[in-house]
């Protein structure tokens, strides 16, 4: 007989199935290119966008019910260094988001200015757009080279649409090139509700 080592995760209701067993599938964690079907205890009664806690054991995994809170899903990177002159991508995270649920996008990042001075900015992204006016968790003007800088920056998000949509940090220099080193940067979502 296996042992027994249920882990606690959260997760969101992607579909509810009632027949021919009662199983919704959810997305466990961050990643949106992977759904597990579970049951569910009978006192909760699932709903298409609900963020639930789930117990997982070796790969099984029983819905508890909703979290009733936040929930927040974040990515760290760049996965190697990454020296952006043009609009690199730094991280993303892809997050399903529902229509007219407001969602706090907070991005931090830490690296320095290289080869020449320069300008770097860092740009915060929902759907390959800038989201609000100058949410830039980095903008320095004349920074030296061998400057090391960091930059927290969040937004409120608007959902205008129920879909799976991409967050992501894009990173430029005037000049030079401004270096991430490997996970050294951060972006979250949280849910916020209505």
């Amino acid at each position: 007989m296996a042992d027994l080592t249920p882990t606690k995760r959260s997760g969101q209701v992607i579909s509810v199935l009632m027949t021919p067993t009662p199983t919704v599938e959810v997305q466990v964690g961050a990643d949106t290119t992977v759904t597990h079907f579970a049951p569910f205890l009978d006192s909760y009664a699932p709903q298409v966008g609900d963020y639930v806690e789930l117990l997982e054991n070796q790969g099984a995994y029983v819905v508890l019910g909703s979290r009733g809170s936040p929930v927040a899903f974040s990515a760290i990177g760049p996965g190697s260094t990454t020296d952006c002159t043009t609009g690199q991508t730094i991280v993303s995270l892809a997050v399903n988001v529902t229509s007219g649920r407001t969602y706090m996008v907070g991005g931090y990042v830490l690296g320095a200015q290289i080869t020449v001075a320069g300008r770097p900015t860092v740009s915060i992204r929902a759907g390959g757009s800038e989201i609000g006016p100058s949410v830039r968790p980095i903008d320095r003007l004349n920074t030296t080279i061998g400057e090391v800088i960091t930059g927290y920056a969040a937004y409120r998000y608007l959902a205008t649409s129920t879909a799976s949509l991409t967050f992501s940090m894009l990173g430029s220099a005037s000049s030079g090139a401004f270096r991430v080193a490997a996970n050294a940067s951060q972006i979250t979502v949280e849910d916020n509700g209505i």
